[in-house]
């Protein structure tokens, strides 16, 4: 399977966001069997903002691997990473304008249908809903319109709207992914 990058996003962020500064992700679009989308969302999250199921992969790690050792972590769903389809892989190309740093962030976008299987969010993950396509689309419009502010509450800053601009993209291409 080739997982070379085949999408590349040129971003200009005020602050990446820290998970992007790990270098490498996968995530998973998991759809069941009545044509709905699982997305995850934990307690530090805006209202109304969820994520595809997935995390960082650890060093030594390969894409796949990690993506069904994530689905597994995260659902309880534990799938050999055979059964995971590859959608597409993205490279991030960021500027960081507020050190003037540049970061490069891999996310290998996966999918899986997981029929009518009982998954139950564990790991970081508090909660799975449903969504349809359009859901997405609303939720792609959502964080676009994440809060300028930065929270400067943590050791590093952090901006909801450059998690945003990110997550967007990363989440409208992996719809696009499906129609093609």
């Amino acid at each position: 399977m080739d997982l070379t990058p085949n999408f590349t996003l040129n971003l200009t962020m005020d602050i990446v966001p820290p998970v992007a500064k790990r270098g490498r992700h996968a995530l998973i679009l998991l759809e069941n069997n009545h044509g709905k989308y699982l997305l995850g969302s934990k307690d530090i999250y805006p209202e109304n903002v969820y994520r595809m199921i997935g995390g960082g992969i650890e060093d030594g790690e390969d894409a796949l691997p990690a993506a069904a050792r994530e689905l597994f972590e995260e659902t309880g769903l534990d799938l050999p990473p055979d059964q995971l389809k590859h959608l597409n892989t993205i490279t991030a190309q960021m500027d960081e304008a507020s050190t003037g740093k540049h970061f490069t962030f891999v996310t290998y976008l996966y999918y899986v249908n997981v029929g009518n299987q009982k998954l139950t969010p564990s790991d970081d993950i508090q909660g799975l809903k449903e969504m349809t396509r359009g859901d997405i689309e609303l939720l792609i419009t959502e964080y676009q319109q994440l809060p300028k502010t930065i929270d400067t509450s943590e050791d590093s800053n952090f901006s909801w709207y450059d998690y945003g601009q990110l997550y967007g993209a990363i989440h409208q291409i992996a719809l696009d992914s499906l129609a093609i």
